[in-house]
């Protein structure tokens, strides 16, 4: 994700925050791009990205959800699989003089 963060300011971030940066990553990387409720197409663009980055595999349903299918470590192919699911968009305010 760190060679996704288009930002000088959210690497030099990165430098600044605790361990473990791995997370702090995936947090700025979503920082980056605005993502209002009903226009998600370009944060859904950054997610399928990263998928790609982090060789999984990924959909885009009808309703819009992005599905990231990571591979199983080797060793763990018969494990319990898990499901994280998350909201993409955020509530988002703007500024007098920016449209």
């Amino acid at each position: 994700a760190t060679k996704l963060l288009k930002r000088k300011e959210s690497l030099a971030l990165l430098e600044k925050l605790p361990q473990p940066k791995n997370i702090w990553k995936f947090f700025l990387l979503c920082t980056e791009t605005p993502r209002p409720s009903h226009k998600l197409d370009l944060f859904r663009s950054v997610l399928t990205s990263l998928a790609k980055d982090l060789d999984c595999e990924s959909s885009v349903d009808s309703a819009g959800n992005v599905c990231f299918r990571a591979k199983p470590t080797p060793g763990f192919e018969n494990a319990p699989k898990i499901c994280i699911q998350s909201h993409m968009d955020m509530v988002t305010s703007a500024n007098g003089d920016v449209d």
